[in-house]
């Protein structure tokens, strides 16, 4: 998204860019040529949902535009305009993957609601949508699977990784440090990386668990109680997100990177 608000201006000169951002963000370094527009917002998922079908609306239909690209697949009512999904979340429809079912009631909950709305939700906005945007074959096959997505409507978009700066890897030292970058989230298969640390560790090795990402609501209580289960708590770390620097900083001085997810849209 940060390189496609930086490039449409140039590569559509004709058009007027406007981005509509989440209170409290702001537009990306290099962004010339777009105007923003801010909708107030909270980190609450209802309030978030109630925004995309009330707020969010209102503030399109006040911009009148002719294209409108979602990030997201949600559909804002009553949309004259043509509307581009980009399809960037697989998660509500890989097979073998179901909500939260360890942690806090409340946060067991949220997951059940979560993964009843957007099962009914994405295969709508496939529907609707002129043109949808898999960032990978991969995804684009299983959507057309199992959301529904008509494939004579797929343009794929790979993802890009030059979003960092690549610094020069550093040699490892004592505590030797495992980096998982991601949101904190049961199907990131984070209790088998506290397991690995566990043997790890066992095994006379001095290892950590470094966890960089948001955690959905509860779940870093989950992997707290399982780390603390494991006789590895203390070694366990949650970063919270990274910004760009502090990102190219770690994965250029940590030991190794781990990426165990069992659902993931580009592979």
């Amino acid at each position: 998204l940060e390189n496609l608000i930086r490039h449409l201006p140039g590569a559509w000169p004709e058009a007027e860019v406007t981005v509509v951002l989440r209170q409290g963000t702001s537009l990306p370094d290099g962004a010339t040529g777009v105007r923003a527009s801010t909708m107030r917002t909270t980190r609450s998922g209802v309030i978030r949902v109630a925004n995309e079908f009330v707020r969010l609306p209102r503030l399109i239909r006040g911009l009148r535009p002719d294209v409108v690209i979602n990030p997201n697949e949600s559909i804002p009512r009553r949309l004259d305009s043509a509307l581009v999904v980009v399809s960037q979340n697989l998660l509500f429809h890989c097979p073998d993957i179901r909500p939260l079912n360890s942690g806090p009631l409340h946060a067991r909950a949220r997951s059940r609601l979560q993964f009843t709305f957007y099962r009914r939700q994405m295969p709508r906005a496939y529907e609707r949508a002129d043109a949808v945007i898999p960032v990978s074959t991969h995804a684009a096959r299983e959507l057309a699977e199992h959301a529904g997505l008509d494939p004579s409507r797929v343009h794929v978009v790979p993802y890009g990784a030059d979003r960092l700066p690549v610094k020069t890897r550093a040699a490892a030292v004592d505590p030797r440090r495992l980096l998982i970058v991601g949101a904190i989230a049961h199907y990131k298969r984070l209790e088998e990386a506290v397991e690995a640390l566990r043997i790890l560790r066992a095994r006379d090795g001095d290892y950590e668990l470094h966890l960089a990402g948001e955690a959905w609501p509860g779940y870093d209580d989950v992997i707290r109680s399982a780390a603390s289960r494991a006789g590895v708590a203390e070694h366990v770390r949650f970063l919270g997100a990274l910004d760009s620097e502090e990102l190219a900083q770690a994965f250029a001085s940590y030991h190794v990177g781990l990426g165990l997810s069992a659902c993931e849209s580009f592979g």
